[in-house]
């Protein structure tokens, strides 16, 4: 029988327990290292980041080390472990000792342990044990070679069966819009990506012109009437309605009256085809979905019914386009210039329409978050009705007093900072 000192042994176990445990974790950090930040990293001068990045793009080097050493370190353990437990308590028990208590120990402490904390701090540890996995490809390297070989013989079969896994995944960009850095990724890319990912999520009630803010003629009226909103409004589309405002039947396009010439006047229902049938979408339809549908009907505008079939306002093709790219000016959109003016010394003139996230931008107004989309929503939430002219509120040094109201909406505010 082999005689085996037991301090050697232990001391042997050891070792071979931290180099299972190591390459371990180093597989797991590196697979699960964040791409994006590993190249943020890389461009930064970070060597580890750069050899963790060519582990990656070369799946079968990495794959390759790390079972040779990982499974030479196990396989050498347990070993080592079933000889010096025949050794001491007999071959009769010593391979069942070593079965039922050394093997447990190697793959929680060799296995799960390392690779749960690895796995926890795998942006960190990767740039580090990549370069253990690099040294130690160099040593075993006719072994890895040949792991190597057969590893990119099956990643090659799979792709000329057509499976692969995507360049850069969903989770990755969407790390390398938040993350703060100086890499290529510029701010309005960054943001353009960021509407990306949220633009599915939207539906229309996110991103409608509201029907206060629209033009329309009654069907009753005349074509006279029609040019004389185009005029008035800048609007090259104005919407037919039929006995209110919520019952929208149609629309008229300007294109259409000039192409009547000498006969643009008279009752709009004697033009046959001028009123043109409105598309109509509900409130709850997806803002993906609508894109796609008004491209493909190549038409520019929907309009917005809620469950009742009334009219709630309209969404147009650069409604939905600027939600990706940011604010494009169309006919539709609220003149930002003339929004609010400066009366004085922290004295302003609002429209109620104003965008809350605009309010505190340009005006530094902390209106809170809320389940509303501008200056009037605010308003009409703290006072829970339609206030009068003359009411006001106060927030945070700040006095808001209604300047002009109807029964339906709130018009301008008047924002006045208390000294």
């Amino acid at each position: 029988m082999l005689e085996v000192d037991i301090f050697t042994v232990i001391v042997i176990g050891f070792v071979l327990l931290l180099s299972e445990a190591l390459f371990s974790g180093a597989e797991i950090a590196i697979v699960s290292a964040d791409r994006a930040r590993l190249r943020a990293k890389a461009e930064g001068g970070n060597r580890g980041a750069e050899i963790a990045l060519q582990l990656l793009e070369k799946p079968e080097w990495l794959m390759g080390t790390i079972l040779t050493c990982h499974n030479a370190s196990f396989v050498t353990n347990v070993s080592l472990a079933t000889i010096a437990a025949i050794n001491f308590v007999g071959p009769a028990y010593g391979e069942a000792l070593s079965v039922a208590l050394v093997i447990p120990l190697l793959v929680v402490f060799g296995e799960v342990v390392p690779k749960g904390y690895c796995q926890a701090r795998a942006d960190v540890l990767a740039p580090i044990l990549a370069r253990v996995v690099w040294g130690a490809r160099l040593i075993v390297y006719p072994l890895v070679w040949l792991i190597s070989a057969l590893i990119g013989a099956v990643v090659g079969l799979r792709r000329r069966n057509g499976e692969s896994t995507p360049f850069v995944t969903r989770q990755e960009l969407e790390s390398l819009v938040e993350e703060p850095s100086d890499g290529d990724v510029q701010v309005l890319e960054r943001q353009m990506i960021g509407r990306i990912f949220t633009f599915g999520e939207l539906d229309m009630e996110n991103v409608l012109v509201p029907i206060v803010d629209l033009s329309a003629v009654d069907e009753e009226g005349t074509v006279e009437e029609v040019i004389q909103r185009i005029e008035d409004d800048g609007h090259s589309r104005i919407l037919i309605y039929r006995e209110n405002f919520h019952h929208i039947v149609g629309v008229v396009h300007a294109r259409d009256i000039i192409g009547l010439g000498p006969d643009a006047a008279g009752r709009l229902k004697d033009k046959d085809g001028l009123i043109r049938s409105a598309y109509f979408v509900p409130e709850t339809k997806p803002a993906d979905s609508l894109l796609d549908e008004l491209m493909s009907r190549k038409d520019k505008m929907a309009v917005v019914v809620d469950e009742y079939g009334a009219c709630t306002g309209i969404v147009t093709m650069e409604d939905l386009v600027e939600e990706i790219v940011g604010d494009i000016a169309d006919e539709y959109d609220v003149d930002e210039v003339r929004m609010f003016h400066k009366l004085g010394e922290d004295q302003y003139m609002v429209d109620a329409r104003m965008e809350v996230e605009d309010v505190r931008e340009a005006l530094e107004l902390p209106v809170p978050d809320g389940d509303y989309e501008t200056l009037s929503g605010y308003l009409l939430e703290r006072f829970e009705r339609i206030p009068k002219e003359g009411e006001s509120i106060s927030l945070e040094g700040w006095t808001l007093t209604v300047q002009s109201a109807n029964e339906r909406q709130i018009e301008t505010v008047r924002l006045e900072r208390n000294v």
